[in-house]
């Protein structure tokens, strides 16, 4: 039997990346593979460190897309595709998701044609594949913007760190925009973290029958 692919999708502060990192525990051991995006194999996250270096002239939303459509098509291809094929099921912190939230959602420089592009690369780099189930985290607008504002900056450059407040509404409604037309489910991102874990593995398990 083929696995299934579980997206954990949602805006910045929802707590996604720890979520994923309690999953481990909380899984049957064996039968689960844990990644992200973008990144999940060597040459992806490679690519990840390029959107972490700072240069003299950052990537556009065009630049962006096709660093990120490369490392997908590396990851799906050469890990997600020969895990899921095995019958085990993958958990995915975040997916295609956020970059239809985040390099399509407002280019300034070259508008609709990123968003057209994103579908024809994204085609490919996938290869048709999509996940059965989107886990989207579900954060009050303003509950996001107060964690994001308060939360320590990590060492290094970070592009994403210097998001202004704007930017982030604008990408917490592309995501809910995306999401309410797929197969998804909500959860409480406000929970305590290790109840919001607890209740992703239930709709794991249970979508699983595991």
């Amino acid at each position: 039997m083929r696995g299934n692919l579980f997206v954990l999708s949602g805006g910045e502060g929802a707590g996604k990346t720890t979520c994923l990192e309690l999953l481990k525990t909380r899984l049957p051991e064996g039968k689960f593979h844990f990644t992200r995006e973008p990144g999940g194999t060597d040459f992806a996250e490679m690519l990840r460190t390029i959107f972490k270096t700072e240069f003299e002239t950052a990537p556009d939303e065009f630049e962006q897309l096709l660093l990120v459509e490369a490392g997908r098509s590396h990851h799906v291809r050469t890990r997600m595709k020969p895990v899921l094929e095995r019958g085990i099921h993958i958990v995915c912190d975040r997916f295609y998701e956020s970059t239809i939230a985040y390099q399509c959602r407002k280019s300034k420089t070259h508008g609709e044609k990123v968003r057209q592009l994103f579908y024809a690369l994204n085609d490919m780099a996938t290869g048709g594949l999509k996940p059965n189930l989107f886990i989207h985290f579900e954060l009050p607008l303003d509950v996001a913007l107060e964690r994001i504002a308060n939360r320590p900056r990590k060492v290094g450059y970070n592009p994403f760190d210097d998001i202004t407040a704007k930017e982030h509404t604008e990408i917490w409604h592309a995501l809910h925009e995306f999401v309410r037309f797929t197969n998804h489910v909500n959860v409480d991102a406000t929970l305590p973290l290790e109840e919001l874990a607890d209740e992703v593995a239930r709709i794991i398990i249970s979508f699983n029958g595991v």
